[in-house]
């Protein structure tokens, strides 16, 4: 007979294969030599508790331990199939009794604790995870991981966490390392598989669950991320971050007195967290509580003077005044070492003092500071033209006349009808949003991120990849090969997936501006889908783009020419799916909105297939929460001072007015 290790490891060769059966053959004949053989009597016990015969599984672990006391895999076995069976105490009291003899076992401690957080034992539970870090044996390793990320290296922080889990597969904390890293390059798949791993090993540690919150809002799924960062707050009410990743979701879900709630909670715990203070700021902006988001605001830059988007986000209330003492604060700012290792927030300082300067007319100054500002932004988020222009070329050929008005017409007639407010940033589309959401019929609700998440999809690349220009994305070629059930199927998604805003609704309104690259798709999928283009005079609605330090996403806005370029795109790429899709999309004039609102308001609710309501007139007193930099400016009757802004930098326009001169005289049509 072969000797017993090698024997061993073709079981373990044939366990990997998934043939359990010739495994445990070859495991018995082990035991038919020794029968006390503790690794074949713990690989016959995780065999039988994979089948989910828990009796035996629980009689061959109980030999394994008898065998050898101080096996750790065994007992983290036995336990699971106690809880399994249903009986968490005697589940508890085995890991209990293990750890009496062996009380520096990490894996044990953290077993222990899991099992402990879902039997509502919360106070233990803490202690016996703080046990699991403190006999951690990779601790140092992962302490320089996640400083590493702290510091802005994930390169240095994925190779410390590779390294650990080559030691230790079922380190949750390098498992959840790693699921992050890849969520922030856009990797879903590898995100989800790691993080399945982590929820086998520990699925009640709040970490676990706060990044399985984060996966579920990467894939716009809120319903999944609130149950997760509940769960995350559940288990550990006491930590500040928890609270945090709550109000966040919270925040996204546009539950924002929730959200408010959830981030008072994360600065009690903790109130030296001028970022929260910053986001409760956010939260109550959105929900028209200016005063309420101004002392937040200003609460932020108390704990942290070099704050540069707690400034901005004082100046994107958009009719908030710096005084001089404010604006004194912001140029000593400025000028001091700190502020430079915060490219962000330096460039955010800098818009910031744009704004503060244009409120006194000083253009000069303020145009100076918002160019400092882009091109700060642009030192690493660059924008290809070219590429704009391929996409643009590709989406003509393949959304073509025929092919265009073919999407799926069937399925979605009882389904409710949703509203796609877009174009460019900074041209209305919230006054439009605010408008149509005063409708009875219809629910207002964000710049929905879905329909782009599935052209990214369609693309079969990450972002990441497309602006390396590493991959050509297969968007929008993809969509032509889709059949009649894919799109219809697609649609339904969306509905689904969006379900949490729109609720029951027979209208609502999706206005995330960049969609207007993706009406063919839009077109394809939803057929019952009304399109609304706002528009404004390229001057002014270019250069209030140029002054805007968006959050993310709007990377053709840190310079005039480019701008420039990306405004024939768009009037370009506009009039195609005019020409395709006649008669679905209707275009707002801004200027033409302030001009005679009454009109323009009824012709807009026509094309959406919507009857007058006097309300859509007094859209300002809609109590709504709104999430855009207009935030503050639709919470007021129309007025027609920003018609004309952009005039008093004129003489500091000229890339972007030569870029613009074909069509100066005729953007309306």
């Amino acid at each position: 007979m072969d000797e017993p290790k090698i024997m061993f490891q073709r079981a373990l060769d044939l366990a990997q294969k998934r043939d359990l059966a010739g495994a445990e053959e070859v495991l018995i004949k082990i035991l038919s030599v020794d029968t006390k053989e503790p690794n074949a009597l713990r690989m016959l016990g995780s065999i039988k508790l994979a089948e989910k015969q828990f009796g035996l599984a629980v009689d061959y672990l109980e030999k394994a331990l008898e065998a050898a006391p101080g096996f750790a895999s065994a007992v983290i076995e036995l336990s699971s199939a106690h809880h399994q069976m249903g009986n968490l105490m005697m589940a508890a009291s085995g890991l209990r009794f293990f750890l009496d003899a062996n009380p520096r076992n990490a894996q044990v401690w953290q077993a222990l604790a899991n099992l402990l957080f879902e039997m509502d034992e919360l106070e233990e539970g803490q202690n016996a995870a703080q046990k699991s870090v403190e006999f951690d044996p990779f601790y140092d390793d992962t302490r320089l991981a996640i400083n590493s990320l702290n510091a802005g290296n994930p390169r240095d922080a994925e190779d410390l966490f590779r390294k650990i889990l080559k030691g230790d597969g079922n380190h949750i904390h390098a498992l959840v390392g790693l699921a992050s890293l890849a969520m922030d390059r856009e990797i879903l798949g590898d995100a989800e598989r790691l993080l399945n791993r982590a929820n086998f090993v520990a699925p009640n540690f709040s970490h676990v669950q706060r990044a399985w919150s984060r996966f579920y809002m990467k894939q716009s799924q809120f319903d999944p991320a609130e149950k997760a960062a509940m769960e995350a707050v559940r288990v550990s009410p006491e930590s500040a971050e928890c609270w945090t990743s709550l109000g966040t979701i919270l925040a996204w879900g546009l539950k924002n007195g929730e959200a408010a709630d959830a981030f008072d909670k994360a600065l009690v715990l903790n109130a030296d967290q001028p970022r929260v203070q910053m986001s409760l700021g956010h939260v109550l902006k959105a929900a028209g509580n200016f005063e309420g988001a101004i002392t937040a605001y200003r609460n932020s830059l108390k704990l942290d003077a070099f704050l540069g988007e707690a400034w901005w986000s004082l100046a994107d209330l958009k009719t908030f005044q710096f005084d001089e003492q404010d604006l004194q604060q912001m140029l000593s700012s400025l000028e001091k070492p700190e502020i430079k290792d915060r490219l962000r927030d330096e460039a955010s300082l800098n818009f910031a003092l744009g704004k503060a300067y244009e409120d006194i007319e000083d253009y000069a100054d303020s145009f100076r500071f918002y160019a400092s500002g882009n091109k700060l932004r642009a030192q690493h988020e660059k924008f290809n033209v070219d590429r704009l222009r391929v996409q643009i070329q590709a989406s003509k050929e393949v959304f073509n006349p025929d092919f265009a008005q073919r999407g799926s017409d069937q399925g979605f007639a009882d389904q409710p009808v949703p509203i796609f407010v877009l174009g460019l940033p900074r041209s209305g589309s919230t006054l439009v949003d605010q408008i149509l959401a005063s409708h009875s019929r219809v629910q207002g609700t964000m710049e929905l991120p879905h329909i782009l998440g599935y052209a990214r999809e369609l693309g079969g690349v990450s972002e990441d990849q497309k602006i390396e220009g590493k991959t050509p994305s297969r968007y929008p070629g993809s969509v032509a090969l889709l059949s009649k059930d894919d799109k219809i199927e697609l649609g339904k998604r969306y509905l689904r997936e969006t379900q949490n805003y729109h609720g029951d609704s027979p209208y609502f309104v999706d206005k995330m501006p960049n969609n207007f690259l993706h009406i063919g798709l839009i077109a394809q999928i939803l057929p019952q889908a009304v399109f609304v283009d706002t528009r404004r005079h390229p001057l002014a609605c270019c250069f209030s783009i140029y002054k805007q330090n968006f959050a993310r996403g709007q990377t053709f806005s840190y310079d005039l020419e480019t701008l420039g370029h990306y405004y024939l795109s768009y009037l370009e790429l506009m009039a195609h799916w005019s020409a395709v899709l006649p008669g679905r999309v209707h275009r707002v004039i801004y200027e033409d909105m302030v001009d005679d609102t009454e009109y323009q308001i009824r012709g807009l609710l026509d094309h959406c297939g919507l009857g007058f309501e006097a309300s859509c007139l007094s859209f300002y007193k809609n109590e709504r929460v709104v999430r855009t930099a207009s935030a503050q400016q639709v919470r007021k009757p129309i007025y027609d001072s920003s018609k004309e802004a952009w005039r008093g930098f004129e003489d500091y326009l000229g890339p972007l007015t030569q870029t613009l001169g074909p069509v100066l005289d005729n953007w309306k049509n």
